[in-house]
């Protein structure tokens, strides 16, 4: 069980994101100095900039060492990581349960925002509870979701040739990411550099699915490229929002805050009671 912690810290840490080396990273401080900003404006921002390649060499750093993890022949022990024993199914089951439970707690937030919001539309804290709240589409995040619980499977774990390109992608993405994470920690744009990787990372396995024989698997990268900026928009929101909660500067934040923190204290206590409380 404590391999699969360590799995599963190292997943939520590292899961699908991204982000650029020391010397990539005066595009996203230009960003982060101008006037605040939605997560949507963040992330339009941070997109425009990948593609007009101004973290190409960030990019081509983290593939250097990559590549020399994989001349090393030590890709086979990185991916082991990886891999869950059936022994431990009972995690995904119990994380099932607490999803299905902790969505109804998060419709009653929802609906809290709402309505402290609603008069408020000029506030930057108000258009960020918009963005937050606004309705997702459940084809493309189930889609993500269907691609992040690829950490969990080491490319000879594979269904098909097809998961196992995708695996692969996610796995050099995911040293990519830890490699950063020890070495640049300290950056101060990194939770833009992670959307940045992140978007790369989508970048190749939309590529690779071009050659898919998997229709289903080839719609769901489709799917997931598709809605991870406004997804990444909404944690961006999410994390301000909760900052701006730690130093409220007025009533309509103060507000805020005391919604969040309320359903952070609800969430925390079904974790407890129906997660950790249920492990073997």
């Amino acid at each position: 069980m404590k391999k699969v912690y360590a799995v599963l810290a190292l997943a939520l840490a590292v899961g699908g994101s991204a982000f650029a080396l020391e010397e990539n990273s005066k595009p996203s401080q230009e960003i982060s100095r101008q006037a605040p900003m939605t997560g949507e404006g963040r992330v339009a921002a941070l997109r425009s900039e990948y593609e007009q390649g101004k973290f190409n060499s960030l990019l081509d750093g983290l593939e250097e060492e990559y590549g020399r993890l994989q001349a090393s022949g030590r890709v086979g022990e990185f991916a082991e990581m990886r891999r869950v024993s059936e022994a431990d199914e009972q995690i995904k089951g119990l994380a099932s349960q607490f999803d299905k439970m902790a969505a109804r707690l998060l419709e009653e937030r929802n609906a809290e925002l709402a309505a402290l919001c609603q008069d408020q539309s000029e506030a930057l804290s108000a258009q960020r509870v918009k963005s937050l709240i606004a309705p997702v589409d459940e084809k493309q995040l189930q889609a993500i979701r269907t691609l992040s619980m690829l950490r969990f499977k080491t490319p000879d774990q594979a269904a098909s040739p097809d998961e196992r390109a995708l695996i692969e992608i996610d796995l050099a993405y995911e040293f990519k990411i830890v490699h950063f994470n020890l070495h640049y920690a300290e950056d101060g744009d990194f939770l833009e550099k992670h959307i940045v990787l992140g978007m790369d990372k989508m970048k190749k396995a939309s590529e690779a699915s071009k050659s898919f024989s998997d229709a289903d698997l080839k719609e769901t990268v489709a799917l997931a490229a598709g809605g991870f900026d406004a997804w990444q928009a909404k944690n961006l929101d999410l994390r301000d929002l909760l900052a701006t909660a730690k130093k409220p500067s007025g009533d309509l934040d103060r507000s805020i805050a005391a919604v969040l923190n309320g359903y952070k204290a609800k969430k925390d206590d079904l974790y407890q009671r129906e997660f950790l409380a249920k492990l073997n």
